[in-house]
């Protein structure tokens, strides 16, 4: 990481991290944030272990704790899009 990015980081007392995308066959894609780049060229899947495939997405910091785990196909599921529509009515916008 370079070395404003970690000034940064120390700054507002984050914990540094790598962000990477982990790619399951059986089980799709997650988000991880980790604390160091995995020695080999798999990462293990969140849901069931499988060596799995990864993309590293970039560098930064968290507050959270480590490792993060997110399944981004749950994050903005129907039901979530649908709540974020806005529709116009009678002249008003309105969230539904």
């Amino acid at each position: 990481m370079a070395s404003t990015l970690l000034a940064e980081i120390a700054d507002n007392k984050l914990q540094a991290c790598l962000f990477i995308e982990v790619h399951c066959r059986a089980h799709g894609d997650h988000r991880a944030a980790i604390e160091n780049e995995p020695t080999s060229h798999q990462f293990p899947c969140p849901v069931c272990g499988a060596e799995s495939a990864y993309s590293v997405l970039g560098a930064g910091g968290t507050i959270k704790p480590l490792p993060l785990i997110e399944n981004p196909q749950n994050v903005y599921g129907w039901k979530a899009a649908n709540a974020r529509v806005l529709t116009l009515q009678v002249g008003t916008l309105r969230h539904v």
